[in-house]
């Protein structure tokens, strides 16, 4: 089943938006799927993107910028097997972590949450996602250079594993000025 649930998820990335119902049994298309999802989950994350804790974690994380090698050593690690180094783990277990393992609670669909530091690096995050280093993303990118809220295309999500919608929403600081980027990822199903 697992290999058919991949070939279904394959299938529904390559229809064009809009082409087909959605297989969640609601007959909507997967536009009015994503819109709804948006909708929904939108005003979640503008609230964690505006959080004390959130905003004071990623400006912590852009006063001590990582230099690029850095960065690639956290990311070797950040995707090695196995338990989670001492070093990683200021990235799970901090403030703006638990903001956002309290809001997936709240939001069933929210598969996952993580804050970018101004470079695109995982300043934290709820659970763990796939990669440290998202500064050359899209999603990233968008968001923080034009500080608007940014909704990529539906697409299977490495880490839920799940057919998903990410919405990137600007972190800004005390002036408004886009000091990061939280990115949330909602499950499609």
């Amino acid at each position: 089943m697992r290999i058919h649930s991949s070939l279904l998820l394959l299938a529904m990335a390559a229809l064009a938006p809009g082409q087909a119902a959605w297989a969640d049994g609601s007959g909507a298309s997967l536009d009015e799927k994503v819109a709804a999802v948006v909708r929904q989950g939108q005003p979640t994350l503008e609230a964690l993107a505006a959080n004390r804790d959130v905003v004071a974690d990623v400006l912590a994380r852009d006063r001590s910028t990582l230099t690029g090698d850095q960065a690639k050593a956290l990311q070797a690690r950040w995707v090695a097997p196995g338990p989670p180094t001492a070093d990683l783990k200021p990235y799970l277990e901090n403030r703006s972590a638990a903001a956002f393992r309290a809001a997936s609670k709240k939001t069933p669909t929210l598969a996952k949450v993580f804050s970018l530091d101004k470079a695109g690096n995982v300043a934290a995050t709820a659970p763990k996602c796939h990669d440290f280093v998202h500064g050359y993303e899209p999603k990233f990118l968008d968001c923080y250079q034009s500080g608007q809220t940014k909704v990529n295309k539906p697409a299977l999500d490495l880490t839920s594993k799940t057919y998903a919608v990410q919405i990137s929403v600007p972190i800004k600081d005390a002036q408004g000025a886009t000091a990061g980027v939280l990115v949330g990822t909602f499950s499609l199903k």
